[in-house]
């Protein structure tokens, strides 16, 4: 596969079908969530659920991508993706118009789409690099202040919001300490410890990575910020759960700590209170006030079950979508019509009980027969019934035979290119008149020669 073709085949199954399928993932589950209210049983495992399957169709797309570019993928992607077909019920999706040539409806679109996404991706990268180094810096600058918060604590003159980092830091700034009375920091150093004793500072991160690698999706990013939203609210409710008293001094604490960040406070996240949307501050505040009294598992099903019933037919289009342009690109490896003639006898047709596994072409004895693209003749001899056979390796582990042959006008071990003439037509082995029987092998594996060659039809 050219690399036109596999820059094609990446905007398609990496960019833009994972991108239509978050967007009507996203269309849908707005959609069940408008009339279940499931806003007030925002559950964690399953944001993280649908996150997960949000993201799913573009790692499979680079496993598409990446099997693509193997020797021996064209014959294989496409028999995965009529497996995928057939058990998803999407067989429509086979139908994809023949590609001439090359993929590309217009040249170096693809590669300069793909360029464009990796650009972009860079430039995230490097921007949550430079933020980590300085939040860990920041940590590093941070006075001890275990005699007056507890081990772990630290003190910034940093215009910062509070956050936690590692595996028992917590860095609070000093403006919002002095702002606060000694309870409300302490609900906030245990809304903290409780960030960390989740694991939480390398899940945030995981989430910011997942950011960067889809710069130009709206709708993995939103659902990003629903599963950091739903560790703030995990972590709310075990600081409120401790101490149920306290609910409304956390929600003050919560009112002061937004007071702080709305100002020039660089937000870290994990942070205590680390969102910039102020509709994540009225939902943590209502969750803190009015917890929910049971799971909406009734929710968590259905949003589950839509995200595997849209899942199934989108990778199945990558599959089909693969598997057309690796069938597209191995033919136009061959560029020459092998030879001038007539069908006499197709592939797979039954001739006196026999399945015919080439397809015949009849010509006058002497019918210059034309490589029809650039490899390696590793044949060229007679060979019991097939007479004088030719076989040319043409590499990608595709191999095409002449049989019948009058004469050889090449050697085993010669290179050819495509229109070299290779042979001729002729009459021996077990032939019922002059033609040339023609076979095609993928990775080892007959397929039908009218699929890769150009031959006249019957």
């Amino acid at each position: 596969m050219s690399p036109v073709d596999l820059a094609d085949l990446a905007v398609i199954v990496i960019v833009a079908v994972p991108l239509a399928f978050s967007a009507a993932l996203s269309l849908a589950l707005r959609l069940v969530a408008s009339r279940g209210n499931a806003s007030a049983a925002f559950n964690e495992r399953t944001e993280q659920a649908l996150l997960a399957t949000m993201i799913a169709p573009a790692f499979v797309g680079a496993a598409l991508l990446a099997f693509a570019c193997v020797p021996g993928a064209p014959s294989v992607l496409p028999e995965l993706g009529a497996f995928v077909r057939e058990t998803t019920g999407t067989a429509a999706l086979a139908a994809a118009p023949p590609v001439e040539e090359t993929a590309s409806w217009l040249p170096y679109t693809g590669a300069v789409l793909m360029a464009a996404w990796g650009a972009l991706v860079a430039l995230r990268l490097i921007q949550l690099l430079i933020a980590s180094v300085r939040l860990a810096r920041t940590a590093a600058r941070a006075e001890n202040a275990v005699a007056a918060w507890g081990e772990g604590v630290h003190l910034t003159g940093e215009n910062v919001s509070a956050f936690a980092v590692g595996r028992r830091t917590i860095v609070l700034p000093k403006a919002l300490t002095a702002a606060m009375s000694a309870d409300d920091v302490a609900m906030i150093v245990a809304h903290e410890r409780e960030h960390l004793r989740r694991g939480d500072p390398i899940y945030i991160f995981g989430l910011s990575l997942i950011e960067v690698l889809f710069p130009a999706d709206p709708f993995v990013r939103a659902q990003v910020a629903r599963c950091r939203l739903a560790a703030e609210l995990a972590c709310d409710r075990a600081v409120t759960q401790r101490a149920p008293q306290m609910r409304k001094a956390y929600a003050h604490a919560l009112i002061t700590a937004l007071k702080h960040t709305a100002g020039n406070a660089w937000h870290c996240a994990p942070a205590v209170f680390s969102s910039r949307n102020q509709g994540d501050y009225r939902m943590r505040i209502a969750h803190i006030m009015s917890p929910a009294t049971s799971p909406r598992k009734r929710w968590s099903l259905a949003a589950l079950g839509l995200a595997a019933a849209v899942a199934l037919p989108t990778i199945a289009l990558q599959a089909a979508t693969a598997a057309s342009f690796t069938v597209a690109a191995a033919s136009a490896s061959f560029t020459v019509a092998p030879i001038a003639g007539r069908m006499t006898a197709s592939y797979h047709e039954q001739i006196m009980g026999k399945t015919h596994d080439g397809v015949d072409i009849a010509a006058p004895v002497g019918t210059p027969i034309k490589a029809p693209g650039a490899g390696v003749v590793v044949r060229a001899e007679a060979v019991g019934h097939f007479g004088n056979l030719l076989e040319i390796d043409h590499g990608g582990g595709m191999v095409t035979r002449y049989a019948h042959l009058q004469k050889f006008e090449v050697a085993a071990g010669d290179h050819v290119e495509a229109g070299q003439l290779v042979g001729r037509v002729g009459n021996t082995g077990v032939s019922t008149g002059p033609h040339v029987h023609i076979e095609v092998y993928k990775d080892g594996k007959l397929i039908d020669p009218t699929t890769v060659l150009n031959l006249p039809e019957k």
